[in-house]
């Protein structure tokens, strides 16, 4: 089968600006592409912008793998002086992360939240959720320092 290219059945004497240059739809046009010179800084800009996106990811798993070794660093063996969540100012005695997860202490975690630059309760869940994987997920932590699984995923 031959491809047949459609040829205006009314051609119009005068320029139409870019618009069809026929009077059937889907006529031929009289400037079919404008290039504006944008298309190699769109391409420059978006493989900018992917760089920046891998290394802030980076950056991220790195950070993950700070935290985990930060707090074997700071592990508590009982319930006194570890992390916890708290309600209000009260000391509910909630491991930071989930059972099988160390206890880590509660002195460390506030150091680290400053650090991170979040609030108390924020930094708090943020560094127990990085606690959690990388104690009670091994599997997952592992993906995530691999590059293979966003963190925002695990």
């Amino acid at each position: 089968m031959t491809s047949v290219l459609h040829t205006p059945v009314i051609e119009f004497p005068q320029s139409t600006g870019g618009f069809a240059a026929s009077g059937c739809v889907g006529g031929g046009w009289e400037h079919p592409v404008m290039d504006l010179g944008t298309q190699h800084r769109s391409t420059a800009l978006l493989s900018r912008l992917r760089g920046g996106i891998q290394a802030r990811n980076q950056l991220l798993v790195e950070e993950w793998a700070g935290i985990v070794e930060w707090a074997g660093d700071h592990i508590v063996t009982g319930p006194e002086g570890a992390a916890t969540i708290t309600e209000g100012y009260l000391d509910t005695g909630v491991p930071i992360a989930g059972p099988g997860a160390p206890l880590i202490s509660e002195f460390a975690v506030m150091g680290l939240v400053a650090v991170l630059g979040r609030t108390p309760d924020g930094g708090k869940a943020y560094i127990g959720r990085v606690v959690e994987c990388g104690w009670r997920l091994p599997n997952v932590y592992a993906a995530v320092t691999a590059g293979r699984l966003a963190p925002w995923r695990a």
